[in-house]
């Protein structure tokens, strides 16, 4: 049996070199993240196993053990305190995406979209992430502060978890109108009267950071990934499903 296996990996050296990684991405960059992960195994064998969530949360679960390995999150900043934790690696830290945010209003008679929408008097209810945990929700809560309709909305306002979470109360109808990611609508192909994709001057950028977390700092494929996303092709890639690059 034993040199059965060893003319096996003779035979099919690759098999001796998989790996699997174990990545949490933030919800914005899931279905994304899900592609490539497609390619990625393809090109190296190396699996890739993913977890989800808003980036806050992500965050948290990792300061409590959680076994991830890498993270790519939809800010820099818990990537940044998961190194002053002790918990990542500063050295394999880098901006992997910009994210866009966009107004989607699919239950509006409108013919366009734009920010005037949002500084009707009439109480709108609006779905955004929580600013709290979700950068996606914080840049929402910046563009209504910016267009001083933040005090007009405020009681009428549906937070999600996450940006899956607001795109759902949207789609679902529960609410007119939601702050979610560009990424999300390409991947909708909806009504581009429905949406209004807001300028960058009106909240801060969404630079999203990719982090190595120690627990992956031996793992060939983690190391392998990370190289992956930051190449030109990929990075191009990435431009394609509704995000900038850095």
């Amino acid at each position: 049996m034993k040199h059965i296996l060893i003319l096996w990996l003779l035979l099919f050296p690759n098999i001796a070199n998989c790996q699997t990684v174990h990545l949490a991405v933030a919800t914005n960059f899931k279905q994304s993240m899900q592609k490539l992960a497609d390619i990625f195994t393809s090109q190296t064998n190396h699996d890739i196993i993913i977890s989800s969530g808003s980036t806050g949360k992500i965050y948290a679960q990792i300061i409590n053990g959680a076994p991830f390995q890498i993270f790519l999150a939809a800010d820099q900043k818990r990537p940044s305190l998961l190194v002053d934790a002790g918990l990542a690696d500063k050295k394999n830290q880098f901006t992997y995406a910009l994210g866009r945010l966009v107004l989607w209003a699919p239950k509006t008679n409108l013919k366009t979209i734009k920010l005037e929408y949002l500084q009707s008097k009439k109480k709108l209810p609006i779905a955004l992430s929580n600013p709290k945990i979700a950068p996606y929700g914080l840049a929402a809560k910046e563009v209504m502060q910016s267009t001083k309709s933040w005090s007009l909305h405020q009681n009428n306002m549906a937070f999600g978890e996450n940006v899956a979470q607001t795109l759902a109360f949207v789609a679902s109808g529960s609410v007119d109108s939601g702050f979610v990611a560009l990424s999300q609508i390409v991947s909708l192909k909806v009504d581009p009267k429905q949406i209004h994709i807001i300028p960058a001057k009106y909240y801060n950028p969404i630079r999203q950071d990719a982090i190595l977390l120690n627990q992956g700092k031996q793992n060939p494929a983690a190391l392998a990934l990370l190289e992956f996303l930051k190449s030109v092709k990929i990075q191009d890639t990435i431009k394609t499903m509704g995000y900038a690059l850095p």
